[in-house]
């Protein structure tokens, strides 16, 4: 699996972008913004996928540049978040629109030094979908305990 983190900045905002390839041979890019029209700056996430690593990140920073480009009182939807203790871990997730009437659920693992691992497979692998942020959550909730029991899970 290929995989390449980088950061960038986009029209003045610092963003991480996350490209690996999934098991269908694609690459699927994940670009991390802190919200800059959300009070909490919650972190927004953009998804592009395509035949080649550039293609599928292109398309992902297309979307936040989209985003960012929002004209003045466009409505705007912050990404639902929560933050709980699973398993003796850490783990944040993040909830954004990822379609119509369709959120997906992105779980970090923050580490005892603040900073935040993927957990890869729930995020091009195993998308957590749902009609409702509270729905995705719930079901990603659900999927990280059956994650976390599994054998040899020491990834704090």
């Amino acid at each position: 699996m290929t995989q390449d983190t980088r950061q960038l900045r986009i029209k003045g905002h610092e963003i991480v972008s996350h490209t690996a390839t999934a098991r269908d041979g694609r690459y699927r890019c994940l670009v991390f913004l802190m919200d800059p029209f959300d009070d909490r700056h919650d972190v927004r996430v953009f998804r592009g996928t395509g035949a080649l690593p550039a293609a599928a990140e292109g398309e992902a920073i297309g979307r936040a540049l989209e985003f960012l480009d929002l004209p003045a009182g466009a409505p705007v939807h912050a990404a639902d978040r929560v933050c709980l203790n699973m398993a003796g871990r850490r783990v944040d997730i993040f909830c954004d629109l990822v379609g119509e009437r369709r959120y997906q659920a992105f779980p970090f693992l923050r580490r005892q030094d603040g900073t935040y691992g993927l957990i890869m497979r729930f995020h091009l692998n195993e998308a957590v979908t749902g009609r409702s942020p509270a729905q995705a959550m719930a079901r990603c909730i659900r999927r990280l305990e059956e994650y976390f029991a599994g054998p040899g899970r020491d990834d704090r």
